[in-house]
Formats: C-alpha cells, structure tokens, sequence
C-alpha cells in the first residue's frame, strides 16, 4: 500500500451592501430581503467560479481546472457539429472520447457533463437531414444523439451520452494565441469530488453605522475543495471546435 494526503485551503467568500435607514423604513417592499437574497446569489456564484476554475492560492479554492491529473480532450475543427459523418467533427464523439478517458484511468464510470449554456443551446439547435432535431425533449421515440429537459440557464438539462448540466460560469475566453475565444467542456466522475461548505450567514449590522443612519448588510461562507483525490477523475474538452456557437 502506498499512502499519500490531498488537502484543501478553506477560502472565506462574502459580500456586504450599506444601505440608508431611509431607503429601509420608506420603501414600499422589504428592501432587506432584496439586498439580502441578491448578496446570496453571488455569493453562490462566486463560490462556482472557484469550484471551477479557483487556483488553491491567494484565498482561492483549488477548482476542477487546476485539478492535479486532470485529463484533457482536444477538439480540433473548423466545422464544429453535434454529430457528423467524420467523428473529428463530432462534439458527439468528443464527450464519449473524454468520459472513455475516465474509465481507462479511473476504471470506473463518468456520471457527468458540465458545460456553458451557450454550448447546450448549440446542441438543442442542431438537426439532422430531415430537419429534425438531435437532442429531442425527454420521452420522445426519436433516433437521437440526446435528450432535453427543456430550456434551461443552470443545473440538469439533458442528457448526451452522460447527464448534462449548465453552468454559465464557465470561461469563453480559452484558446492559443489571439483566438481565446472557446468555451470549455467538464467531463467528470462526480462522486470523486468533494466540496464542503458552512451554513452561509446572512446578517445586518446598524450599530457601527448609526451615526450615518445606515445598516450593514454582509453575507459569508467557509468553504473547502478537493477535485484531485483520484487522478483522471476530471477530463476537459478544448479546442477551435468550440468556438462560440452561431445561435
């Protein structure tokens, strides 16, 4: 048996909003919970930011992009297509070449693909000969490269080959040279990524702004992240075949 450790740096994320005692008391609407469920959106999206793509330095989580071992698939076109008769071609064939890539190393199953919702919209444009569509709504008895569970901006959409799902975080801004203008891929095997997250705390503070007649509005997380206890559990597909797609 050899024995080795991975470990995670815990990155504290928070935001805050100062808002006058006026707009609180004189607004028609509860402006707190406003202020308060906005500071928790972002607070969720920079944590998906991390999680992604964090260094695992200066405060940052070590995301799934700088995962040590992380295996990589290179699609290389200039006439990008879900499906094609030319597998190079094929973003089809890129998402099975990248999860065979996980089960040759890892010897166990991908369970997911995470891509940018510009990407999947891609996907649920393209049609086949006889202008039928290739990802196909959940149910239908169509021949078909997927399925869809409709538009969506985040979380599950569908299914090619492997559960997708939506992450408008992902970067659009790979690529050599001056063309850094491609979108990125996650192929993954889920269960061998952990994150650990405190409850996030929401809370208002008046004293200390008192004399300025204002209230303090701060929330904030601890959070923790280990991408890269397996090697190969991660694979990404890159390349000028996913250059932004025409919709």
């Amino acid at each position: 048996m050899t024995t080795t450790s991975v470990s995670s740096g815990i990155s504290l994320i928070g935001g805050k909003q100062i808002v006058s005692m006026q707009l609180l008391q004189q607004s028609g609407i509860p402006f707190d919970r406003v202020i308060l469920g906005d500071l928790a959106a972002d607070y969720a999206k920079q944590l998906g930011l991390q999680v992604l793509a964090g260094s695992g330095s200066a405060g940052q989580l070590r995301g799934l992009l700088n995962a040590a071992g992380v295996g990589s698939t290179t699609y290389t076109t200039t006439s990008p297509a879900l499906t094609s008769v030319t597998s190079a071609n094929s973003f089809y064939n890129k998402v099975i070449s990248a999860a065979t890539a996980i089960h040759t190393t890892r010897y166990l199953p991908a369970t997911a693909v995470v891509m940018h919702p510009n990407r999947w919209a891609w996907c649920l444009e393209a049609l086949d000969t006889t202008t039928r569509p290739l990802i196909i709504t959940e149910g239908s008895s169509l021949n078909a490269a997927g399925s869809s569970a409709g538009i969506v901006a985040q979380g599950s959409a569908g299914k090619i080959v492997l559960p997708v799902y939506l992450d408008a975080n992902i970067t659009v801004t790979t690529g050599a040279g001056s063309a850094t203008n491609q979108d990125l891929v996650y192929v993954m095997r889920g269960p061998d990524l952990t994150l650990w997250e405190s409850e996030l705390a929401v809370e208002s503070f008046d004293q200390t702004y008192a004399d300025n007649a204002a209230v303090l509005f701060r929330c904030m997380a601890y959070s923790a992240c280990i991408p890269d206890r397996y090697a190969g559990s991660v694979n990404l597909i890159s390349g000028t075949g996913l250059v932004p797609p025409v919709l």
